[in-house]
């Protein structure tokens, strides 16, 4: 991953901690439970965005420097798209 990249999805990842952090605040203080979910989902969907960046990555890193070579690459991924979104199905 280029270095330029990083930095961001550590930020991001960062306000997801916050995100959850406020999440258990909320349980905590018996808040609503359709307050609750809602933070959670938005959550959830922020950490959906980072690992389809974090993919995206990856399969643009590897048609960059080898297209030719990328079959394995893109099996690799694909593998771990499903394990991370195989709930969608």
């Amino acid at each position: 991953m280029k270095k330029d990249n990083v930095k961001p999805l550590i930020n991001r990842l960062k306000r997801i901690e916050g995100q959850l952090r406020g999440v258990q605040k909320m349980i905590k203080e018996n808040r609503s439970c359709q307050e609750t979910l809602t933070q959670l989902a938005a959550a959830r969907h922020a950490l959906d965005e980072v690992g389809i960046r974090l993919i995206t990555e990856s399969m643009e890193e590897c048609l960059r420097e080898s297209p030719a070579n990328c079959e394995e690459a893109v099996e690799k991924a694909l593998q771990i798209f499903t394990r991370l979104y195989g709930y969608l199905r």
